[in-house]
């Protein structure tokens, strides 16, 4: 494993994307603005996502927030369980500096380089969870506290599993073009990877293959796509549904036009309207190739959301490919 998670905050709202972290992660409903590069950012309060036991996390998020006029304040917190390992502040002076989780030491700071309110900013931050451990940070592509190495262990273990953005006490803060990564040696996902971008895509239209086999709940056949186009999702306003295993829905999406591509996530949700089991499973193919599936989901009587990360393409197992990209297509299928 290397690359984890990565979000765009395109789909968000408060109560159905906070489903895809942590129990007890929060957003600001009413605080979703344009994001760095058009898009959407999200106006946070606290997400957390739990991993397995990895010595080494990689994470970049972009960052806008107001005055530090209030105290100084946390905004990545990396956890072994419930014992806070180490985290990044930063001061009502701006200043940026990785502290030990129990005795709140500086290991590094960023001297006279001050974050800048009402700006966005990109922060990398590279730690190694040990006595003896490794850090570095980067902001906007520069290194601005050096490779050093210090105490990052506050518990028992030499690992971490488990990190979470805060809002900076006192202040809004903005997010966008989040990404994890667990250092595994797996190039080029175990180091930084610089300023990303994560680009979100919607269904347009009913995919080449082609594949319908879900009921429209407008009763228009070929309309499956428009069920599944909205973001947030509308809940039963519209959806698709179907009982019968194996059916599937495929669906076109406009091309993403990129240079690099450091992994594909495929997100859905579901639910079910009856007492039987039932399980789905997201389906990709690459060109006319396929299928490809991600893990397989069981379904609650409440909307739960689906997320299948593909770091490679399935098709070649190697990094994808921005063509080959551009000529996947993607959808679900009842699986139970």
């Amino acid at each position: 494993m290397s690359l984890r998670w990565f979000d765009g905050m395109e789909s968000w709202d408060s109560a159905q994307d906070e489903i895809r972290y942590d129990v007890g992660s929060a957003v600001q409903s009413s605080n979703s603005h344009s994001g760095r590069f058009g898009g959407k950012s999200k106006g946070l309060s606290k997400i957390t996502k739990s991993f397995d036991n990895q010595e080494t996390w990689i994470v970049g998020v972009a960052l806008i927030t107001t005055v530090f006029t209030t105290s100084p304040g946390t905004f990545l917190k990396i956890y072994d369980g419930a014992t806070l390992q180490c985290y990044v502040n930063v001061s009502t002076l701006g200043i940026i500096s990785i502290k030990h989780g129990g005795t709140d030491a500086i290991l590094g700071d960023t001297g006279s380089w001050r974050f800048k309110p009402y700006v966005w900013h990109y922060i990398e931050v590279k730690v190694t969870i040990g006595n003896s451990g490794a850090f570095e940070l980067k902001v906007d592509g520069k290194v601005r506290i050096a490779a050093g190495s210090g105490d990052t262990q506050n518990s028992v273990n030499a690992y971490a599993n488990k990190i979470t953005l805060y809002s900076i006490s006192g202040e809004s803060i903005d997010i966008d073009d989040y990404y994890i990564c667990d250092g595994a040696t797996d190039p080029p996902w175990d180091d930084f990877l610089g300023e990303v971008k994560v680009v979100t895509k919607f269904p347009n239209a009913i995919s080449s293959i082609p594949l319908t086999d879900f009921t429209s709940s407008t009763g228009i056949t070929g309309s499956n796509y428009l069920q599944v186009d909205e973001h947030p999702h509308d809940s039963d306003t519209t959806y698709n549904y179907s009982s019968v295993t194996g059916a599937c829905d495929m669906f076109n999406f406009n091309t993403f036009g990129l240079s690099t591509v450091y992994g594909v996530q495929i997100n859905d949700v579901a639910r079910k309207d009856d007492v039987a089991l039932r399980e789905t499973r997201n389906v990709i193919y690459t060109g006319a190739t396929g299928p490809f599936y991600g893990e397989i989901q069981t379904l609650t009587a409440t909307y739960v959301a689906n997320v299948d990360m593909f770091q490679l393409d399935p098709r070649t197992s190697v990094q994808w490919d921005p063509t080959e990209l551009d000529n996947s297509e993607f959808g679900y299928e009842v699986y139970t």
